[in-house]
């Protein structure tokens, strides 16, 4: 979903690094500083599918917060 926003700006993120630059970018352009904190939680989500070091509690608190982030990268297509 950044890579979608990233593009409708014309912007192309090839690496993990551009992601995390991107969505800080988008953050403060526009004054939406959550967005950095809930792209954290989804990529710590990302390395739990990977590793299953979270605990199912968590995890379901977790999967809210990107919903959140979800809904609010959709505002942000052009």
């Amino acid at each position: 979903m950044v890579k979608a926003v990233a593009a409708s700006r014309g912007t192309t993120i090839s690496s993990h690094g551009e992601l995390f630059s991107f969505v800080r970018k988008l953050g403060e352009e526009e004054r939406e500083p959550e967005l950095r904190r809930l792209f954290s939680v989804a990529s710590t989500l990302h390395q739990n599918f990977y590793e299953n070091w979270l605990h199912e509690d968590v995890i379901k608190e977790y999967s809210e917060d990107v919903k959140q982030l979800i809904n609010e990268l959709k505002k942000l297509i052009k």
